[in-house]
């Protein structure tokens, strides 16, 4: 049902939580967006636009192809190349960022996020919303309702090295009948309050990606050659 070599990356992003410190007092509630100086973050991200949206302070670099949102307790810093998983630099540049912000803000980071979203098109002449409630959804569904199931999405959520998963399948445009699948992942990491090293992030995005795939590979295989 999926062949790696069909897939299309859309989107890869990085998200940082964080919370306060006791000392120094943030007495408004800007947290991370005191440490968002766009000058400070011109040796990192090489001439951010600045714009302001509902989420925070945005920071937009073509050179870089790299979009970083920054809101009280929040980072997040995406990919907009189309490289798999992710712009050679991109994991430099979104450490440093994250580790000028921290000091400047004295917050203390709690976790990290890795997320991916990709598309491909079916192997079959079925919709994917078809495809898919023919694989995960009991048949007869409904069947005592009046109504008939046509079509499914999928949701799991599953755990290992002490990261928790949250993968989404679905047809492109969570449509009914939406031609291509789509699929996000998002990786939740505890942190210890540090920031981890570019080594660190790079290494995580390549294995994470790949272990995406893999996943993909082994839960959409249809059922008879299981």
């Amino acid at each position: 049902m999926i062949s790696i070599d069909s897939v299309k990356k859309l989107n890869t992003s990085i998200i940082y939580l964080a919370r306060a410190r006791d000392e120094p007092s943030d007495p408004f509630g800007q947290g991370l967006l005191l440490g968002a100086d766009p000058i400070g973050l011109n040796p990192i991200i090489d001439a951010p636009e600045p714009r302001q949206s509902a989420d925070g302070l945005v920071l937009s670099s073509m050179r870089s192809q790299l979009i970083v949102t920054i809101g009280p307790n929040r980072i997040q810093f995406g990919d907009a190349s189309g490289e798999e998983p992710a712009r050679e630099d991109f994991p430099d540049r979104v450490t440093q960022a994250a580790e000028y912000i921290r000091s400047l803000s004295g917050q203390v980071y709690t976790a990290v996020g890795l997320n991916f979203d990709v598309e491909w098109e079916p192997d079959h002449e079925d919709l994917p919303s078809k495809a898919m409630l023919d694989r995960f959804v009991k048949e007869g569904t409904l069947k005592d309702t009046g109504y008939d199931a046509i079509g499914a999405s999928a949701r799991l959520w599953y755990v290992a090295r002490d990261r928790i998963y949250d993968l989404r399948i679905e047809p492109m445009g969570n449509q009914y009948d939406g031609r291509n699948y789509f699929a996000h992942l998002n990786v939740h990491i505890g942190l210890e309050g540090e920031t981890p090293s570019a080594e660190w992030l790079s290494r995580a995005l390549k294995e994470e990606y790949g272990d995406f795939m893999r996943v993909l590979t082994e839960v959409l295989e249809p059922k008879e050659r299981r």
